[in-house]
């Protein structure tokens, strides 16, 4: 019988299925790796565009209490959490902890905004001293500036 009859499977080099696997396992990384860098930069640098944030810090910096606490200059380490909570037609409300670092001390602050259609407010302003102690930086209707 002749060979040009049943032809042979030319199949190529055979690595068609190794290297579409190999492709996709490398995207995959690669975004999970890109995620986690966004993920790192938000959480150490990102929130420097965060305006109301940065006017919690700046009330902290001037605070007589974190002063007193932490010391001068007060300058932000980094940021250690943030979480988000949204609820149809009652707005949003965002955390973040941050930690400080001052002359004296190290110590982190807890601030809380909401929004509720007229843009984002500051609840309220926490730090925790190297203590534990807490201190209520936020000056709430009614109530004194002292530890809480």
């Amino acid at each position: 019988m002749p060979s040009d009859i049943y032809p042979s499977s030319s199949r190529g080099s055979g690595h068609g299925f190794l290297f579409g696997c190999l492709g996709l396992v490398l995207f995959v990384i690669v975004a999970i790796a890109g995620l986690v860098a966004y993920g790192n930069w938000y959480m150490n640098e990102g929130y420097r565009n965060d305006p109301q944030l940065q006017s919690a810090l700046a009330m902290v910096r001037v605070s007589p209490v974190a002063q007193g606490v932490l010391g001068m200059p007060i300058t932000v380490e980094g940021v250690e959490s943030e979480s988000f909570s949204t609820a149809s037609g009652k707005g949003k409300t965002v955390s973040y902890t941050v930690r400080l670092k001052g002359s004296r001390a190290e110590g982190s602050v807890h601030v809380m905004l909401h929004s509720d259609r007229g843009g984002m407010k500051i609840v309220s302003v926490i730090l925790t001293g190297p203590d534990d102690e807490r201190y209520t930086i936020t000056q709430q209707p009614g109530s004194s500036q002292n530890s809480i």
